[in-house]
């Protein structure tokens, strides 16, 4: 599911380059934490 369904805005309207680039810098961190742990977690097991 793209945009805003209900209102038919598409997702382009809705979300600007700046914020792609903030939620794709912020989901490369969340990766690398769940990597880490993943990681440490078969360390120890």
């Amino acid at each position: 599911m793209y945009g805003d369904e209900e209102r038919n805005i598409p997702p382009e309207l809705l979300y600007t380059k700046y914020d792609a680039e903030i939620y794709l810098s912020q989901t490369k961190t969340v990766l690398s934490l769940v990597l880490k742990l993943i990681e440490e977690g078969t360390k120890t097991s």
